[in-house]
């Protein structure tokens, strides 16, 4: 009897166990691209989101811009902030936890991505790994404990930014909500912070680098991993507001064109019947005006007067 009493307690207090506790001991899945083939080093990119499946995978070789690296699936259940900072245990990084919600409510985060901070250009998403799709990435710490990425839609980072996020060092401090995230900023190597956006920055991404409270990100960018719900993040689309006033503007300036040349040749074809009026009334008016006698004079020849030689006899000389 007591032995059966112990059994019904145990089979409360674990059913009491994963409804209080459940969320709390869900397992992490934290998916890592490395450059070492055992998967050594600290990963270029990071991603970490909630898992209630969580299958470990070893260390396997992945292409991406036509160089190979590595990746290796975790499973782990302690605080996510340490599981990264063990990851990158002497190297610079960027970490922001990404929320479906405006205001960073806790019930909309759905993962965390960790990005090597060393201005370089590195893979971000990987198609079939990650994401499903593939990204590059530029990402730094500046001296002032500032973050700054850069994301590239190629492999290379050979073109402009399509998207630059900025978070200024107050945003990073406070892990304020910025753009649906709380960046923090990792430094475990303050010998390499840099001053100014590098790698391949555009003078545009560095301009956009702001020292405001709040600081800057352009062109939102989104990276959608399959799952159900795809985030609100940071786009790499044009935002269907800037392309259609585009368009509009191209447009507007094409009919404007089409436009005058039709007024110019209307314009043209109105002054040459005038013209032509005019000279008309001109000729008509000048006909009339003439006398009836004038106009049967110009009707006919000139009469020309003959002379005809006199005879001898009839000519007079005049004495000397």
């Amino acid at each position: 009897m007591p032995l059966l009493l112990t059994s019904r307690w145990l089979a409360v207090a674990a059913a009491l166990s994963l409804v209080s506790g459940g969320s709390d001991a869900a397992a992490s899945q934290a998916i890592s691209v490395h450059r070492a083939s055992d998967c050594s080093d600290a990963p270029v990119t990071l991603k970490i989101k909630n898992s209630s499946s969580c299958a470990v995978k070893t260390c396997r070789p992945v292409t991406f811009a036509n160089s190979t690296y590595y990746s290796s699936t975790d499973c782990f259940d302690s605080d996510r902030y340490n599981y990264v900072s063990t990851a990158f245990p002497t190297d610079n990084y960027v970490l922001f936890d990404r929320y479906r919600k405006s205001n960073c409510s806790l019930k909309s985060y759905y993962e965390t991505r960790a990005v090597l901070a060393s201005a370089e250009c590195v893979p971000y998403a990987i198609e079939g790994v990650t994401d499903n799709t593939s990204y590059s990435v530029i990402a730094l710490v500046l001296k002032d404990r500032s973050a700054n990425i850069q994301f590239f839609g190629n492999l290379n980072c050979a073109s402009k930014p399509k998207s630059t996020a900025t978070a200024s060092a107050k945003t990073v401090a406070t892990h304020s909500c910025y753009k649906r995230a709380h960046f923090y900023a990792g430094v475990n190597s303050p010998q390499t912070l840099s001053t100014a956006a590098a790698g391949n920055a555009s003078a545009s991404a560095s301009a956009s680098i702001s020292s405001s409270d709040t600081g800057t990100v352009v062109a939102p960018l989104e990276v959608s991993d399959g799952s159900s719900g795809s985030s609100p993040g940071w786009s790499l689309k044009l935002h269907g507001a800037a392309l259609i006033a585009v368009i509009v503007v191209c447009a507007a300036l094409t009919l404007g064109f089409v436009a005058f040349i039709i007024w110019r040749r209307r314009a043209k074809k109105k002054k040459q019947r005038l013209q032509n009026g005019r000279q008309f009334v001109q000729t008509d008016s000048s006909i009339a005006m003439m006398e009836p006698d004038d106009q049967v004079y110009l009707a006919k020849p000139p009469s020309t007067r003959q002379f005809q030689p006199q005879s001898s006899s009839t000519c007079s000389t005049i004495p000397e």
